[in-house]
């Protein structure tokens, strides 16, 4: 379903990726296609992120249960967590302080 799948499909060999990586890709590609004006130019203040970026948010999702973003800025950048509840809140802070 994606506008470019052999040029995706190259990029999924090329690099090795899970299946993981590309579900994070096509969600990724799915939000750009949204942000674009009816002539075609993406929308202002869109950026696109990198595969890498991509699969770091989703690995980093899996593994809190929650939705992560991650903005470059930079040479640093901004780690955005989405909880819902303050029970999801707790759990992010006891996961971060476990090793302390």
């Amino acid at each position: 379903g994606q506008p470019d799948a052999e040029k995706l499909a190259e990029e999924i060999v090329s690099r090795g990726l899970n299946v993981r990586q590309v579900e994070a890709i096509a969600r990724h590609e799915a939000r750009g296609r949204k942000k674009h004006h009816a002539n075609g130019r993406k929308a202002r203040g869109s950026t696109e992120k990198d595969i890498d970026t991509l699969a770091l948010e989703k690995r980093l999702s899996d593994a809190l249960g929650l939705a992560v973003n991650i903005a470059h800025r930079g040479d640093g950048g901004v780690l955005s967590l989405r909880y819902r509840n303050v029970e999801q809140l707790d759990d992010i802070v006891r996961k971060l302080d476990r090793n302390h």
